[in-house]
């Protein structure tokens, strides 16, 4: 069975965004000073969360990003996402 191959993409918003994840995993850390939300759950700062999807399943989500705070510098999400290549 040949393996599969994929990708590793990081990427740091400070500001509300909707993320299509089509990927294998992601991840989601809240390095900002106040609490980010995805799709209304909230994730405190310093806290993370991730989704590990099992072989040959694709996280198809539609992820909002929110901040509690309007102020960008207060404000960071890291998204850590694990993508197939074909």
């Amino acid at each position: 069975m040949a393996r599969q191959k994929y990708i590793i993409t990081f990427e740091t918003y400070q500001n509300s965004k909707y993320i299509k994840s089509n990927c294998g995993d992601i991840s989601f850390i809240n390095n900002g000073g106040t609490s980010a939300f995805l799709n209304g759950f909230e994730l405190l700062p310093g806290a993370s969360i991730s989704f590990t999807n099992n072989y040959d399943e694709i996280d198809v989500t539609n992820y909002q990003i929110t901040f509690q705070s309007d102020t960008i510098t207060n404000n960071s999400i890291q998204i850590i996402k694990k993508t197939y290549v074909l």
